[in-house]
């Protein structure tokens, strides 16, 4: 079956190809068009061109991916923070943020240099995303403290709280707790992401001399439960990094103790159900 699966995907390629190219023409498009005319587009539109392109993307680079927990992610708006492997991590999250219709829609907090990139400019400007100056720690803090109408426009807020791409396949990286400012603001859960294998899966985008450098085959996703803000008002933000920093490291070496030792099947027990439904 796992043969007739490689064929059938190699004789739609040409097809998802085209597809994926009219894609990203249409959200070019669509950009110029928001851009001039704010009003015109309704929200549900926009991001419908940007999943469409993002499923055929992750199509085109054949990743396998197994999902766990975003049937359980809440319905009110959240501050989603992820661990950061590959310039990939925001397609795939992406996807599948929208096809769970209970989660309401979502900005991605990205750095000021992807505005160089045409295509994923248009892209994530199609979505409302936040762009912050790494090179300027106080504007970047002063932009997380500044999101305080997640709960009015009913959108939740998706970053990588690494602030960099980590290449090490056994390594979290320290993370950035002037983020979390944004769920302080908002009183909103605090959803954590636990990303593993997406590290080259971008061909040399995703290369980097002298680090650790693994392909995974599968990649895997998992939602943990969501932290509610009366289990973390009161706690100190710097605490609070740290001990999401914690979570998220022990589930993600958990991941890769078991790829290594070729027990994938014990990763997720019960993977998330393919959505019955998306949003249009």
């Amino acid at each position: 079956m796992s043969v007739l699966k490689k064929i059938l995907h190699w004789l739609a390629y040409p097809f998802v190809g085209i597809a994926f190219l009219w894609s990203m023409m249409r959200v070019k498009q669509k950009a110029k068009t928001y851009a001039k005319y704010p009003n015109s587009m309704p929200l549900e539109v926009r991001y419908e061109y940007v999943y469409k392109m993002a499923k055929r993307a992750i199509f085109l680079r054949n990743i396998k991916i197994e999902t766990y927990g975003f049937e359980k992610n809440p319905q009110v708006p959240a501050l989603y923070i992820a661990n950061h492997k590959s310039t990939f991590d925001p397609i795939i999250l992406f996807k599948y943020l929208y096809e769970y219709p209970q989660t309401p829609y979502f900005k991605f907090v990205a750095k000021k240099e992807l505005n160089q990139n045409d295509f994923v400019s248009c892209a994530l400007k199609l979505v409302d995303t936040i762009f912050i100056d790494r090179e300027n720690p106080r504007s970047v803090i002063e932009v997380y403290r500044n999101q305080t109408n997640m709960i009015k426009e009913r959108r939740s807020i998706v970053l990588f709280i690494e602030g960099t791409r980590i290449y090490d396949i056994d390594k979290i990286g320290p993370f950035h707790a002037g983020a979390l400012h944004i769920a302080f603001n908002n009183l909103c859960p605090i959803v954590p992401v636990v990303m593993y294998g997406t590290i080259g899966n971008n061909g040399k985008y995703d290369r980097k001399e002298n680090v650790k450098y693994v392909k995974s085959k599968k990649v895997y996703v998992e939602c943990l439960p969501a932290i509610k803000s009366n289990d973390y008002m009161t706690t100190n933000i710097n605490q609070l990094s740290d001990s999401l920093h914690d979570l998220i490291e022990t589930k993600y070496l958990r991941i890769h103790k078991l790829v290594q030792e070729k027990r994938q099947k014990e990763i997720f027990e019960e993977p998330d159900q393919k959505p019955k439904g998306i949003r249009f």
